[in-house]
C-alpha cells in the first residue's frame, strides 16, 4: 500500500492510495482473492478516514500557521512539562517560576512579531494559551500555597490552556 500525489494544477493535487500485490500462480491468486475480500471492507474504511484527516489538515488555514506557532510554543511546552513531571513542593516552586518566566517571554516575542492574515485566528488562541498560562502560575506562585487543593486548581487552568493550544495549532 502507498500513496500517490498527482498535481492538478491551479495549486491543487490529488491525493490516492494503491495496493498492488504479486501473486504467483493461479492458487496464489485465489487465496489472496479470499483474504482480500474478507480484509477490505477494514482497509477501506481506515484507508478512507487517513485520506479525510489528510484532507482536513491540508485544507485548514491554520496548517499554513503551525510551524511558526509551535517554534513558538515548543519551549514552554518543554519547561510545562518538567513542571508537571516534579514531585516535591520544592523543586516545583522553582519549575513553577520557570514556566512563568518562559510563558511571559514567549507572549512577548509573539505579540511583538507581525503574522498573515490567515494566522490571526490561530495566533490569537495561542496567546489565550499563554495567558492561561501566565494568569495560573501568578496565582499559583502568589497564593504561596503548595497543597493538593491549590495544585488542582493550576491543573484544570493548565487543561483549559492546552485546549487553546489545540485550537491555534492543529495536529494531524
Amino acid at each position: 500500500m502507498n500513496f500517490r500525489v498527482a498535481e492538478e494544477g491551479n495549486g491543487f493535487a490529488r491525493l490516492t492510495t494503491e495496493t498492488r500485490v504479486l501473486a504467483y500462480g493461479a492458487s496464489a491468486r485465489r487465496q489472496f482473492g479470499a483474504y482480500w475480500r474478507l480484509i477490505f471492507p477494514g482497509s477501506a474504511f481506515i484507508r478512507r478516514m487517513w485520506l479525510q484527516a489528510i484532507r482536513r489538515h491540508a485544507e485548514d488555514p491554520r496548517a499554513a500557521c503551525s510551524g511558526e506557532l509551535e517554534t513558538f510554543v515548543h519551549p514552554v511546552d518543554e519547561t510545562l512539562a518538567r513542571f508537571e513531571s516534579e514531585g516535591d513542593a520544592e523543586s516545583g516552586s522553582r519549575r513553577a517560576e520557570e514556566v512563568l518566566a518562559q510563558a511571559s517571554l514567549v507572549r512577548e516575542m509573539l505579540e511583538a512579531s507581525s503574522g498573515e492574515a490567515p494566522c490571526v485566528a490561530a495566533r490569537g488562541e495561542v496567546l489565550a494559551f499563554l495567558n492561561h498560562l501566565i494568569l495560573g502560575f501568578q496565582a499559583y506562585l502568589g497564593g504561596g500555597q503548595r497543597d493538593r487543593e491549590a495544585r488542582g486548581e493550576l491543573d484544570a487552568i493548565v487543561a483549559r490552556a492546552r485546549a487553546h493550544e489545540r485550537r491555534g495549532i492543529p495536529l494531524l
